[in-house]
């Protein structure tokens, strides 16, 4: 029920106002715990000849913080344009409720208007519910005395071993060593990732659920960010379709993001998940021929 919930909820939020320019804002989780990601939304219904701008990183999000945001191309429809976005935020303030509300910034002139939502509350979840005012503490002053031996012949022996074999193994194995090394690594990284993430695809072909597709996005974002030594995990799909420019993956983000975000649902979904597991196979394939003719 809660998945469904939030699936209408963005729905709602980012269907186009057909009455004119209007700000519409909301949390899509009902409750945080402090330090936790939460998503608020925020999107824009106006004419098109409206100029906005939409707050970044440098706005003042108190009470919580800005970590990133995720913004959606223009739509248009009937003469009503839409512009929406996902901040993704957190807080440290401990008040049991805490209300927010994003502006859009409307351009005339040079100048620009804030224009506000309706403020959306979202709740503290207390893991603590009862905190003593004082603590019983026992008291031990009896001293334990502790022998402190060290073994200095065995351990300086030890360590001249290890020494010497790992320069013996430098001096006759060098490269191919660090070669083999390096594929034992690539492989065994790339056969976890294909364990969780076909167990994901699994568990969605059976339920359908949102939240097992958010999951198996993020993995697959982890994976590619390793693989590529590149902060993957951190971009947009936009970002991902510039960065590879690979028509499969552009195909299979955009049908993934309208599930995620959208909850448009469809038998296209599960190609869209495994067109991802084969990008990253492919991944996987060159990265192993890079080192092996390195």
């Amino acid at each position: 029920m809660r998945s469904v919930f939030y699936n209408l909820t963005i729905i709602i939020i980012f269907a186009p106002s057909l009455a004119g320019a209007q700000v519409k804002a909301v949390f899509l989780e009902d409750s945080m715990k402090i330090g936790e990601t939460i998503r608020y939304t925020l999107s824009f219904s106006h004419t098109p000849e409206t100029e906005i701008l939409m707050p970044d990183s440098s706005y003042n999000y108190y009470p919580f913080e800005f970590i990133r945001k995720e913004f959606f191309p223009t739509s248009t429809i009937k003469n009503i344009s839409n512009d929406s976005a996902i901040y993704f935020l957190r807080t440290f303030e401990t008040n049991r409720y805490q209300k927010f509300s994003l502006p859009i910034f409307i351009l005339n002139n040079g100048d620009s208007t804030p224009a506000f939502p309706l403020q959306d509350t979202i709740y503290l979840r207390e893991l603590v519910k009862f905190v003593p005012d004082s603590l019983l503490l026992r008291e031990n002053a009896q001293f334990n005395h502790i022998e402190k031996e060290f073994n200095y012949p065995y351990n300086i022996t030890i360590a001249i071993v290890i020494l010497v074999t790992i320069i013996i193994s430098l001096m006759t194995l060098g490269k191919p060593a660090k070669r083999r090394y390096k594929l034992f690594i690539l492989r065994r990284i790339h056969q976890n990732f294909l364990k969780n993430y076909r167990h994901l695809e699994d568990e969605f072909t059976g339920s359908k659920n949102t939240t097992v597709i958010e999951q198996a996005l993020s993995l697959w974002k982890t994976y590619i960010s390793r693989l590529e030594n590149k902060p993957v995990n951190t971009f947009t799909t936009t970002e991902l379709i510039t960065l590879y420019n690979k028509e499969d993956l552009k195909s299979g983000l955009q049908i993934i993001d309208k599930a995620i975000y959208g909850g448009l649902i469809s038998g296209d979904t599960e190609s869209a998940l495994k067109s991802l597991r084969k990008f990253s196979e492919k991944r996987f394939r060159k990265k192993k021929k890079e080192i092996i003719n390195a």
